[in-house]
């Protein structure tokens, strides 16, 4: 009977040790992360910005002053 090569069964002896370790509560936060998940939310509902329009012409006014106070053309 031929054995499999050492790497072969060392990599199924890993593969099934890492298989039955996956599991490791992740569906269970804890309080930290919790407090953290609130806040997140609160920030990303405080900062939305219902108008895209009004939000592109922010960031255009702010790219177009920073181009005009940093580069100069010279011909």
């Amino acid at each position: 009977m031929d054995l499999p090569p050492p790497s072969q069964v060392e990599f199924l002896c890993n593969f099934v040790h890492t298989s039955f370790s996956i599991e490791a509560n992740i569906g269970e936060f804890d309080e930290v992360w919790r407090t953290r998940a609130t806040q997140a939310n609160k920030n990303a509902k405080e900062s939305y910005n219902p108008h895209p329009e009004k939000v592109a012409a922010n960031l255009n006014k702010h790219v177009h002053s920073y181009f005009h106070d940093t580069w100069t053309f010279t011909q």
